[in-house]
């Protein structure tokens, strides 16, 4: 028994055996061991966090878990920290200046494998610097809060060398101010993190280097009184700014409003005294009242610090040009103030004296006042001062100066030099100048005031150089002939203008030469302009000085043309072709080659230019050809090129444009397909356009024939028939189908509205053209030739007339006068003749035969003398009776009537 028990064990484990071996025939199931076989390793990458340490890796197939070690060398002491199996593990609280290294191995079902070696040294976290805000002396810096101990702040002016200008302690603070810098200068600013640790400073990376460039200076600007409406406004120009920005306020603590920006551009006006200020006038709209402003500079990136600055408009002071003594009198002239409503005249009898208000002048035009009050052969000391009226107040302008004045015979010498001497300093005049300005201007003998000038010894060469000196200052260009005749023009002598010809210090040519390169510099000019502009009488120059000064400049007109070409782009021209540029510089002088330099050299980007043209005409929905039609043309000027690169650029779809455009004529108007094709076409579209409008565009033509069928029924004032719809659509090219919609959309009641109102129209165009009457069945007859429907007529035939119950009646009416007009009718032969050949109803005929108030007496006369007076009758007249009666329908009455009002007994015969 026991043998057998276990000679079954033996057949069992030999079968269990042999099962179990070809279960893991890999013939049988190919691949499952390498299908849990970890094939590599891990990638592994560290990244600092302060003082923890991320470490990521890509998920490594067939990996269940990954454990990592950590060591402090490189080669040994690795230690098992973590097991994990996510793909990313962050090592805490490690030791600052430490490198830590690390491995991580990826464990599976069948194997295992380690990565390579990463480490990192423990350091502070690296900042970000986020913003840098400049000032014109300082620059703000901000960056990102770390957890670290504090932060460095390190600034460079050339990006190598650097200084660290600052230590922030607390890691809150994010922000720092570097101040007492220079005014629009570029500097480099780093942020470094650091960490203290027993007394130890650990230092992380740098952020990245930030640069900045501080806004221009605060600009040196005032305002100053100039008149009563007005202020100077003055601004120095600031390195660096691309705009001066000016703010008004009403009052000192009201807040400041933006007024405008002056450019740089504006420097360069009329009111640059010194070629290095903006100066002008401000209008204001009270006198005497502070006005506020500030401005500031501003570079493409920022504004500097504002310089704030407030005056008031008020009256200028005046002066006495001229105080003539009588022998009773003094005569007083003196400077018109603008805006001035009037003058005060004041006079002691000692210039530091009492003064005594004499005379109020209303009115700013009266500069004149002759004083009676004074004694003869006495001295006299007049000051004068203008006012305004404000409300009920008046406001005065500071006092002239002292003028000094004799009375009495034989003055007018005396005070003539007085005058001179006023008129000498305001003008420094040539001798006839001075002499002609007393005797014209101020009344004085031509003795007096060739006296008075002569006791004045005024010296005429000195006021030569000095108008010299203001001409040259104002226009230096002049030559030194032409400022030697100009001074003789103004009355000084020949030696008087030779002496200011000699003492003016000014180099003829190199007036000449520095007025040339100044306008090359500021504007760009060709040859051809500069010879025009200071070869002439004006300057007095010749021809020849000016080209030798031009050759000798050794002037680069190809880059003249250039700077031509950028200041037309940059002033005048929101966009430009170039063609457009080469005709201003043709205009301007300059060669073919010298403009084709420009051209090609002056860094305008042609097509970009032609880009902006084309955005301003792209909402009117051009074709190709239309477009290139309007900008070749002499408003745009540009080439097919220029448009074929500005279309690419643009990637403008001109089959797309299309379609807009046949939406937007569809919004306002109906089309057929036909139509809509040939209005495209019109406007310049391709076939390839029109063929994609037509396959992408969701038009419903069959809903536009409606639509125009239905707008030519309401609006055209006539009433359509089947056929004359249809032959009207078709000449709108709409296609049969389209056609046939619209009139079956047209809806049986208009249709039946039609019907009736043709039939209407026909009753009233037979009354009036045939003055004749219809019945309600030959009303209708006209229907049926016109393709209404049998449903369409007998609408027509039920209520033509239903407005009017005596409507057929009165047409009765008029078809029965109609009768009578042309035939000899009785009572029952109209009857007869309405109703069974006009086919009225016994109704309506009545209605005739009651309203009409026909006259069959006469018809009845009518027919006797038409039939019967005829001679050899051979009638009886009981003969003529019958027949009048039963042939022709007359009554008796009627007979009776014709008898006793014709001849008819001369006629017949006796019985």
């Amino acid at each position: 028994m026991k043998r057998i028990i276990k000679l079954f064990l033996i057949i069992t484990l030999a079968f269990t055996v042999t099962f179990t071996y070809v279960k893991a025939d890999p013939e049988e199931d190919p691949g499952q061991v390498e299908q849990t076989l970890i094939t590599s390793a891990p990638v592994v990458s560290v990244r600092g966090n302060n003082n923890n340490l991320i470490l990521s890796w890509e998920a490594v197939e067939n990996a269940t878990s990954y454990v990592i070690e950590r060591s402090t060398n490189a080669k040994k002491g690795f230690k098992k920290i973590a097991t994990v199996t996510t793909t990313t593990y962050t090592d805490k609280k490690l030791n600052y200046g430490t490198t830590y290294y690390y491995k991580v191995t990826a464990r599976g079902p069948q194997n295992k494998k380690t990565s390579s070696v990463v480490s990192k040294k423990v350091v502070p976290n690296k900042v970000t610097v986020t913003n840098l805000r400049p000032g014109s002396t300082q620059v703000k810096i901000t960056w990102n809060k770390t957890s670290n101990s504090g932060y460095y702040i390190y600034r460079s002016t050339d990006g190598k060398k650097w200084t660290k200008i600052a230590t922030i302690k607390k890691n809150k603070t994010t922000t720092y101010t570097d101040k007492k810098l220079k005014s629009n200068k570029k500097y480099y600013y780093q942020v470094q993190a650091y960490q203290t640790v027993k007394r130890k400073t650990y230092t992380g990376s740098r952020s990245a280097v930030m640069e900045v460039v501080t806004s221009p200076a605060a600009p040196n600007f005032k305002v100053s009184s100039a008149y009563v409406n007005g202020i100077w406004f003055t601004v120095k120009k600031v390195s660096g700014a691309v705009r001066y920005e000016v703010y008004y306020a009403a009052s000192k603590k009201s807040a400041y409003t933006h007024l405008g920006d002056i450019e740089p551009a504006d420097f360069a006006n009329d009111y640059d005294y010194d070629n290095n200020q903006f100066k002008m006038i401000l209008y204001v709209d009270k006198p005497y009242t502070q006005q506020y402003y500030k401005v500031r500079a501003c570079s493409e990136v920022s504004c500097g610090s504002f310089t704030a600055s407030n005056a008031q408009a008020q009256l200028e002071k005046n002066t006495i040009e001229s105080a003539r003594g009588e022998k009773k009198a003094v005569a007083l002239e003196w400077q018109y103030t603008s805006g001035a409503d009037g003058y005060e005249v004041w006079r002691s009898t000692s210039k530091n004296g009492k003064y005594t208000k004499v005379k109020t002048i209303s009115g700013g035009g009266n500069v004149s006042y002759k004083d009676k009050g004074v004694k003869s052969a006495k001295t006299y000391y007049y000051k004068i001062r203008s006012y305004i009226k404000i409300g009920k107040k008046n406001y005065y302008s500071a006092y002239s100066a002292i003028r000094k004045v004799k009375t009495g015979k034989n003055v007018g010498i005396e005070n003539a030099f007085e005058d001179a001497k006023i008129l000498n300093k305001l003008y420094y005049p040539s001798k006839t100048g001075l002499i002609s300005m007393l005797v014209e201007g101020y009344g004085y003998s031509q003795n007096d005031a060739k006296k008075g000038v002569e006791k004045a010894k005024i010296n005429y060469k000195e006021n030569a150089l000095k108008t010299a000196k203001e001409w040259l200052e104002w226009d230096y260009i002049v030559s030194e002939d032409e400022l030697r005749n100009d001074l003789m023009e103004s009355g000084f002598t020949l030696a008087e203008a030779n002496y200011a010809v000699s003492k003016v210090d000014a180099n003829w040519e190199e007036n000449l030469r520095s007025a040339i390169e100044e306008m090359i510099t500021y504007r760009g000019v060709s040859r051809t302009w500069l010879i025009t502009r200071y070869a002439n009488d004006n300057t007095g120059y010749s021809e020849n000085q000016v080209i030798t000064v031009i050759n000798a400049l050794n002037i680069d007109f190809n880059e003249q043309a250039y700077i031509a070409a950028q200041r037309y782009m940059d002033g005048y021209y929101e966009w430009s072709s170039s063609t457009r540029i080469s005709n201003v510089l043709d205009d301007e002088g300059f060669t073919e080659e010298e403009i084709q330099y420009a051209i090609v050299n002056c860094n305008i980007d042609w097509i970009g230019e032609a880009v902006k043209a084309y955005e301003e005409i792209e909402d009117q929905l051009l074709s190709r050809a239309a477009v290139e039609e309007l900008m070749t043309n002499e408003d745009y000027l540009f080439t097919l090129e220029e448009i074929a690169g500005a279309l690419e650029r643009l990637n403008v779809n001109f089959n797309t444009i299309a379609l807009e455009k046949a939406n937007e004529l569809v919004e306002h108007g109906t089309y057929s397909q036909t139509e809509l094709s040939n209005a495209l076409t019109e406007l310049g579209f391709t076939t390839e356009n029109i063929t994609y409008v037509l396959e992408n565009g969701e038009f419903d033509f069959d809903a536009m024939a409606l639509t125009t069928a239905r707008n030519l029924m309401y609006n055209s004032g006539y009433e359509f028939t089947r056929v004359q719809m249809r032959n009207t659509l078709e000449s709108r090219n709409f296609t049969e189908a389209n056609i046939t919609y619209a009139i079956e959309g047209i809806g049986s009641y208009y249709w039946q509205e039609s019907a009736l109102k043709n039939a209407i129209e026909y009753v009233d165009h037979i009354n009036k053209t045939e003055h004749r009457g219809l019945s309600r069945a030959r009303s209708i007859e006209t229907l049926a030739a016109q393709d209404y429907t049998t449903e369409e007529i007998n609408y027509a035939r039920e209520n033509i007339g239903s407005t009017d119950e005596d409507f057929f009646g009165k047409q009765a009416i008029l078809s029965a006068t109609y009768k009578l007009d042309n035939y000899i009718l009785s009572e029952s032969e109209l009857r007869q003749v309405l109703e069974n050949s006009d086919l009225y109803q016994p109704n309506e005929v009545q209605y005739a035969i009651n309203v009409g108030m026909f006259d069959f007496d006469g018809e009845c006369v009518e027919r006797v003398n038409e039939t019967y007076i005829v001679p050899e009758l051979n009638k009886t007249l009981d003969q003529v009776r019958e027949e009048l009666k039963n042939t022709y329908g007359f009554e008796d009455g009627n007979i009776d009537y014709a008898f006793a009002h014709t001849d008819i007994n001369d006629y017949v015969i006796n019985e």
